[in-house]
């Protein structure tokens, strides 16, 4: 797979006989202080979660000039391409991904770590059901007496983004809980919340917008899961 940082390899780790990752970062940014200290960040904090719903990182390594991370290969597909070839999930399946992914979640927060940029494309889901989220690269700790301790800017991805988030504002393991709703609205009823041309949109609609309730989408949706979803995506 590709990026915006760099690509992912398969690979065999011949230390350890395992199937690994391998994120090997771009050239030209691995030779950027700030990018490698983002995915020191990714390594300290995954690290730091030890959980079997959140991805294992093992190293930040460097070779040849190549500067890398390795981590777990997931057999399996992202959230995101579930919804893509499926639509809407069924309840039962929704359930079950959102009560592994609310754990890991848990996980983290119970460390002061937000995530930041959780979406469905960062849910990886293994052929025998295990939901595994990754890709920490915006998390950040919280300080210490339940101040926010991310800075105001690190934004997500748009389309997931809490309204905090998109203001500019810090975050907190609730603009996890918002992106999280987000992810459930569109397991349920298979479509994002909210749709628009620019980021800038994409903002105000996360900031002011209500979203339509995903019973009128998908009556299927037990009216239960639909108060805990729009609970999750309140505004405050």
């Amino acid at each position: 797979g590709s990026g915006g940082m760099g690509r992912v390899y398969k690979a065999e780790d011949m230390e350890l006989g395992t199937t690994v990752a391998l994120k090997m970062i771009r050239p030209e940014l691995a030779a950027d202080p700030a990018v490698i200290e983002r995915f020191k960040t990714e390594v300290r904090l995954a690290r730091a979660i030890s959980h079997d719903n959140v991805v294992r990182i093992h190293d930040l390594g460097e070779i040849g000039g190549v500067k890398y991370v390795s981590m777990d290969f997931i057999k399996g597909e992202d959230l995101k391409s579930l919804i893509r070839l499926s639509g809407a999930l069924s309840v039962d399946t929704a359930l079950k991904i959102a009560l592994q992914a609310g754990e890991a979640l848990r996980a983290a927060h119970r460390k002061n770590i937000v995530h930041q940029d959780l979406k469905p494309q960062n849910i990886m889901i293994e052929a025998d059901g295990r939901v595994i989220v990754t890709d920490f690269g915006l998390a950040a700790l919280r300080a210490s007496g339940g101040e926010p301790g991310v800075p105001a800017g690190a934004v997500g991805t748009p389309l997931y983004s809490s309204p905090e988030q998109a203001r500019g504002a810090p975050a907190d393991p609730r603009s996890d809980i918002y992106s999280f709703g987000v992810a459930l609205y569109e397991m349920l009823t298979g479509r994002e919340p909210f749709r628009a041309a620019t980021a800038a949109e994409l903002a105000r609609k996360h900031e002011s917008e209500h979203p339509t309730a995903p019973t009128r989408l998908n009556p299927a949706v037990p009216a239960a899961f639909e108060k805990i979803v729009l609970k999750c995506m309140a505004k405050k």
